[in-house]
């Protein structure tokens, strides 16, 4: 299916992308993964800027991961990794440390401060996985969001 995604339009690749996520497919593969699922679609230069290949956009989710992630944030389900997409999408904070991209997407007076969400690129650049998601608190997003703001003004000066 990810080699599929990969000739999809951007915008349809994401949008598509995040409907498998929101499925009851993805759920019963979470509860029980095996191989790796396609889960966000990169913009371009973000995929560059990770070293990705041409034509590597698409982001999965492999099954070491999401046993990982079930074991040490028991808090996050399946229904979470919805929100994979949107998060890349309306990131109000994008970091990148080395080969990994790093998106925070925060709601500031959310009943929860929004989502961290990483993607690395293996070191030939054929493929992007996804290494963590995790919820902001409101506490956490607020303090980021000053963070960003101090950063922001530093740069006009």
């Amino acid at each position: 299916m990810t080699d599929k995604a990969e000739g999809w339009a951007g915008q349809i690749a994401g949008a598509t992308l995040a409907e498998l996520a929101a499925s009851p497919a993805f759920a019963r593969w979470y509860d029980d993964p095996h191989g790796a699922w396609p889960l966000v679609r990169l913009p371009d230069a973000d995929a560059q800027a990770l070293g990705a290949r041409e034509g590597v956009r698409v982001a999965r989710l492999s099954e070491e991961t999401a046993l990982k992630q079930r074991r040490e944030h028991p808090e996050l389900l399946a229904h979470d990794y919805a929100m994979s997409q949107d998060v890349i999408e309306r990131a109000t904070l994008k970091v990148q440390d080395g080969s990994s991209l790093i998106y925070v997407q925060e709601v500031p007076g959310g009943e929860s401060g929004g989502h961290v969400l990483v993607i690395k690129a293996t070191r030939t650049g054929k493929a992007l996985f996804v290494t963590s998601l995790r919820r902001l608190s409101r506490r956490q997003a607020e303090r980021d969001a000053e963070i960003s703001r101090l950063l922001k003004k530093g740069n006009k000066g």
